[in-house]
Order: C-alpha cells, then sequence, then structure tokens
C-alpha cells in the first residue's frame, strides 16, 4: 500500500469519525456528552492532548498527498495540534475549568452547534476524497 493510499484512509477515517460524533451529540445530546466526559476528562488531559496532536499530524499528512483538500486539513490539522498543545501545557485548573464548562454549564444548542461544524467538516473532507 502506497504513501498516498495510507493518507487517503487516515483522511477517511477522520471525517468517519467527524460525521458520527457530530450526529451522535446532535441527536443524542446528553448521552453523548455522558460518554465523552468519562473518555476525555480532566484526569485523561495528556490522553487527551495527544489524542488531537496526532489527529492534526494526520490530517497535515494526509492533505499534503491530495492537493485538493490540502488548505483544508493544513488549517484543521494546525488547529487540533494548536488545542493538543495547549491541553499538554495548560494549569489543570484552566482545563478543568473549560471542560466542566463544555460538560456541565454549555447549553444543548450551544453543543448542538459546535457538533453541526463538527459534522459539516466531515461531509467537506468525504466530499473532497471521493
Amino acid at each position: 500500500m502506497g504513501k498516498a493510499k495510507i493518507a487517503y484512509v487516515i483522511l477517511y477515517f477522520v471525517s468517519f469519525m467527524w460525521i458520527v460524533s457530530g450526529t451522535s451529540l446532535i441527536i443524542y445530546t446528553n448521552q453523548t456528552r455522558r460518554v465523552l466526559k468519562k473518555l476525555f476528562y480532566v484526569e485523561n488531559l495528556k490522553i487527551f492532548s495527544l489524542i488531537a496532536i496526532v489527529l492534526g499530524l494526520f490530517l497535515i499528512i494526509g492533505g499534503a498527498f491530495s492537493h485538493d483538500i490540502f488548505w483544508l486539513s493544513l488549517v484543521l490539522g494546525l488547529l487540533a495540534i494548536a488545542k493538543g498543545v495547549y491541553f499538554l501545557k495548560a494549569p489543570r485548573e484552566d482545563a478543568g475549568r473549560l471542560f466542566d464548562w463544555w460538560y456541565e454549564e454549555a447549553s444543548d444548542e450551544t453543543i448542538r452547534f459546535w457538533s453541526l461544524v463538527t459534522f459539516i467538516l466531515g461531509i467537506l473532507i468525504l466530499a473532497y476524497l471521493l
């Protein structure tokens, strides 16, 4: 399997992951928030940071092999890496307040809006790949 095919598989995976998570958060907002809180809470901050950094690298590498999606993939990858670095370096209290707001205080409309953005980004990447 060539490097380009691996990059496309990675982009397909990221795209489907965003479509599924966005859809899940739109339809089953509270249930999905509870599951995500268990997986990505402050105690697991280093794991969350590493996932964001790896995702960002996957997006950048995958986009490098697809000229149609390069800029979208580069921007999203850099944002993901920045998010991962922030959570890796941020004081635990600051990250905790941000996580508490997202999982406990953010309105359902806010969660659904950002879930819709995630869903649309997943669809955009998938559309470019197809």
